[in-house]
């Protein structure tokens, strides 16, 4: 119940918020009672009510199936503040914008109040919780001002002074020394000193498919230019463009520099498209490209802080059809001053952020060319809305009782032992894998089955490997699965196929010598947390280039709540009691070493990084909460994508967690995400349903989270520009098939 202080119910609406170990969210709004439904565990309650103090009630400890009808949200008016803003000269200041939001859980949490000081510099800050604030003063020329753990009930105002900060000015010139005029300043991203970022971009109406950032100033006829709103400490990725097209990266700009800025020549992409365009995504019968480079950001390098942020920048360029496919030319590709020796690259996507994708040095020398030919790549990449396939997310469990109650992932499994909690199988070109990891027979599968109490409890899964289905072993090893399936009357069973890179290294076995590793590449290393404590049960994957033999290069990884979704796809071990791991690195390649752990966190650290004591620190996962507006007739959901651009030789690598993957009590929750890696860009897609199971996805939005970080995001309805695209989506499969069937009918007359 929601009461006032003399026990009658409210009468004045409100939001009522949780919080979960770390996670934040919205449940929804409420008068006088509210019902939700929440996780086992310990839960906070926030609720927030207009002409009230913002109030917390909890923790509420929820056990499995536990129903409460005894919880009471009290609302009070609260207290009152006077906040005075003044500048470094002790004189009002008038237009400074506050916010101030109570301290429940060691940072500002919701129930904040956002306002402006008037001409005397004044503001009353009402209906306040009896709860340390922080306060927020910004204004335009003055260096934000945050105060933490204020105590506001113990004086009736408090002064806040703004120091002003020094303004940058500056000069870009072409490489002759000529000055450029109307050269036009994108921020894209900052982050302020307390690990804080923010993404800018420019209004989508006068910039629909440019991600350049937001526009702050332009320079003079003489090239020159003035920022003065940059903040110390902070960090920022800026992109200038030139009035021919051609742009840099700057990414060292702070208050109170004189800058020259030289923008070298332009260089230009060429995109070759070979194949049947209609098989690519139509916005209002035109197709796209989109490509997309990666600014890289190391904060506070060389010390135990030290982190990188890497910031999304690009373009959508048009396809124009041509006699061979179609072909879409860029001008301008973002050039990194501080780049040095280093090649900078470019990723090109067909379908983004899904589809297709290469990632190309781009040519210092002439123009930078990509080539696509539709007709080589897998069938599910070149369709309408080409879904990343997600057969490498067939579950198969045993029951409680056929499970063996301790199990570790790099055990190998007999095969006459009764199996662990998955029963996988992987019929590759020369061998069949049990759990991918120990050569077993036909007839080794027979006696295994054969061993178990029930077999009519099962449901196995088989996966297929490229190699086999190209070969004659494909039809006779379906014919055997079918064969078990009947004899042992299993609950049915799974056929799926893996990513054509993880195919590549099982149809490359042929020995059980193959799947031993050589001793002399060992690395043995340690997983904690940023205390120091080491962690168990962390999942640690060895991540590769994918093979230049296959067209799709980026390395996929599904994630469901913090833990890899499928571990056949990768070449993994788990971290034991002490949070020790060894793998087996290539000593030619580059790779990454992913670590991460559902509670723990995330860590991901390139080959050139590694630690010097082999200890892996996990960074805490960063959180998404995700409000959806209405779309009439539609079905919605939030798939996330989190990309990672290949650089110099390491793989482009793509996160991508599922709503569908989500137990039925997460998605009660809302749509949220609590096991998001941080650093790297998120990408928010709005899922359709289809009549037939399938469906489409609408990019809604992205984001870069810093480590802890919890946002909430709300996306409103769909644009014009976004209806048509989902209209485009849904007629394109029925044209399609309408067309198949007069072929059909034309063949048969």
């Amino acid at each position: 119940r929601i009461v006032l202080e003399d026990g009658s119910p409210a009468t004045t609406k409100g939001y009522l918020y949780y919080n979960r170990k770390g996670s934040v969210g919205t449940i929804n709004q409420y008068v006088d009672r509210f019902s939700t439904k929440f996780l086992p565990g310990k839960t906070w309650l926030r609720y927030i009510a207009e002409g009230y103090a913002p109030v917390l009630v909890g923790p509420l400890e929820l056990k499995a199936g536990e129903q409460r009808d005894d919880v009471r949200i009290v609302l009070k008016p609260g207290f009152s503040h006077l906040l005075r803003v003044q500048n470094e000269k002790q004189e009002p200041f008038a237009g400074a914008t506050v916010s101030a939001g109570p301290e429940w859980f060691g940072n500002a949490s919701g129930g904040g109040q956002k306002q402006t000081t008037n001409v005397d510099g004044v503001l009353l800050l009402e209906h306040l919780a009896d709860q340390n604030y922080t306060i927020y003063v910004s204004a335009p020329g003055y260096e934000p001002l945050q105060a933490r753990a204020q105590d506001l009930r113990s004086r009736k105002e408090m002064i806040l002074t703004l120091i002003p900060t020094p303004k940058t000015t500056g000069v870009v010139v072409d490489t002759a020394g000529n000055p450029l005029a109307d050269a036009k300043l994108f921020l894209r991203d900052k982050i302020d000193q307390s690990g804080d970022s923010f993404s800018y971009s420019e209004s989508i109406k006068t910039a629909r498919g440019r991600y350049w950032g937001k526009l702050i100033t332009t320079t003079d006829e003489q090239g020159r230019f003035e920022l003065t709103e940059l903040s110390k400490n902070a960090h920022y990725l800026f992109v200038i463009e030139a009035e021919n097209g051609a742009r840099v990266i700057v990414k060292d700009f702070q208050p109170d520099q004189i800058r020259r800025i030289v923008i070298p020549k332009r260089h230009d992409l060429i995109v070759k498209i070979k194949g049947d365009l209609s098989k690519l995504t139509q916005i209002k019968g035109k197709t796209y490209i989109a490509l997309r480079q990666t600014a890289v950001l190391h904060l506070n390098p060389g010390t135990r802080t030290q982190s990188r942020y890497a910031g999304l920048i690009g373009a959508d360029v048009q396809i124009e059809p041509t006699d061979e496919g179609g072909i879409a030319k860029f001008r301008g590709l973002a050039m990194d001053l501080k780049a040095g020796k280093e090649k900078q690259q470019v990723s090109v996507s067909l379908n983004y952020p899904n589809g297709p994708k290469k990632t190309v040095d781009i040519d210092p020398s002439q123009e930078t060319h990509v080539e696509f030919d539709l007709s080589q790549l897998p069938v599910n990449e070149n369709k309408v809305t080409p879904p990343v396939p997600k057969a490498e997310g067939i579950k198969t469990t045993l029951p409680d009782d056929q499970i063996k109650k301790t199990t570790n992932a790099e055990t190998s499994i007999s095969g006459k032992q009764p199996p662990t909690a998955k029963l996988s199988f992987v019929i590759a070109k020369h061998v069949i894998l049990l759990e991918g990891k120990e050569i077993t027979t036909w007839e080794e599968i027979d006696e295994l089955f054969k061993s178990l109490p029930d077999t009519s409890l099962i449901r196995p899964a088989f996966y297929f490997t490229r190699g086999t289905m190209l070969s004659d072993r494909y039809q006779p090893a379906k014919a055997k699965m079918w064969e078990l399936t009947r004899k042992y009357k299993f609950a049915g069973h799974s056929e799926g196929s893996l990513w054509p890179r993880t195919d590549f290294r099982y149809d490359q076995i042929k020995t059980a010598a193959d799947l031993k590793p050589d001793p002399t590449l060992k690395m043995a290393g340690t997983i904690v947390d940023r205390k120091g404590t080491p962690i168990e049960g962390a999942e640690v994957a060895l991540i590769l280039p994918v093979d230049q033999s296959i067209p799709y290069q980026t390395y996929h990884v599904a994630l469901v709540q913090g833990r890899i979704r499928n571990r056949l796809e990768h070449v993994m071990t788990l971290s034991n009691a002490a949070g020790q791991f060894d793998l087996y690195p290539p000593a030619d390649q580059k790779y990454y070493i992913m670590a991460l752990h559902s509670e723990a966190g995330f860590a991901l650290v390139r080959s050139d990084q590694l630690p010097s004591d082999q200890k892996f620190t996990l960074l805490p996962w960063a959180g998404l909460k995700t409000e959806l507006g209405e779309v009439p007739n539609e079905t919605q959901t939030v798939d996330l994508t989190t990309q990672l651009e290949a650089n110099a030789g390491w793989p482009a690598i793509t996160f991508n967690q599922y709503w569908s993957d989500l137990p039925q009590e997460a998605q009660e929750q809302g749509f949220q995400y609590n096991q998001i890696p941080p650093l790297y860009q998120a990408t928010i897609n709005r899922s359709f349903k289809q009549p037939d199971g399938g469906g489409f996805s609408l990019p809604g939005a992205s984001v870069s989270l810093m480590p802890g970080e919890k946002r909430e995001l709300g996306l409103g309805p769909l644009s014009k520009q976004q209806r048509l695209q989902l209209e485009s989506m849904r007629e394109f499969p029925r044209k399609r098939q309408s067309q198949l069937e007069e072929t059909q009918k034309a063949k048969a007359n």
